[in-house]
């Protein structure tokens, strides 16, 4: 794939952590690429792999507990362990994230599998740092919290993808819709 088709990869992915976070009620904004220095974060760190044709890798996400209470569907309502709906959250935040990435590219012509997401609980995480134009660590910042985007991904050399213009059609579920098929 090409250097600048990375990073309209990588632009969909900014915009869809930030549109998934807007429907919990949270302005998430991107703060950057992560530096090799930076202090290692805590939390929740939810995996999620997908695979294609074209595009093949993976997806994490380091969610502090704090933003993950905050944007919680059943935020004060929680039943039983609460570390427990923690986890299936991040997880269900890491899907519904990647779905979203899948549907933008989709319009590409791009086709992806995704994998069942899976959380671990973690403190001094520290993602590696890879050269690879495929491969990306961002910073959001979300209400009072910080949280780490890590995207890892290949792709044939032959894929090219250019902006989408907003009005081009999208035939994708909004985020929240429930589509009975």
């Amino acid at each position: 794939m090409k250097p600048e088709s990375w990073g309209v990869v990588h632009g969909e992915l900014e915009a869809c952590c930030a549109e998934f976070f807007s429907h919990c009620g949270v302005v998430a904004r991107c703060e950057g690429s992560l530096a090799s220095n930076e202090p290692p974060a805590s939390g929740v760190i939810a995996f999620i792999g997908f695979s294609g044709a074209k595009l093949s890798g993976s997806l994490a996400l380091v969610l502090p507990q704090l933003l993950l209470e905050q944007t919680h569907p059943m935020r004060g309502k929680i039943t039983g362990d609460p570390l427990a709906a923690f986890h299936d959250w991040a997880g269900e935040i890491s899907n519904q994230i990647l779905g979203q990435l899948k549907n933008r590219l989709l319009r590409h012509g791009i086709v992806l599998q995704l994998c069942t997401p899976m959380t671990m609980q973690g403190t001094e995480l520290r993602g590696r740092v890879d050269p690879r134009e495929g491969f990306a660590r961002l910073r959001f910042r979300a209400a009072e919290s910080t949280f780490d985007l890590h995207f890892d991904a290949t792709a044939e050399p032959e894929v090219e993808l250019s902006p989408l213009e907003s009005t081009e059609s999208n035939d994708a579920a909004e985020q929240g819709e429930c589509l009975l098929f």
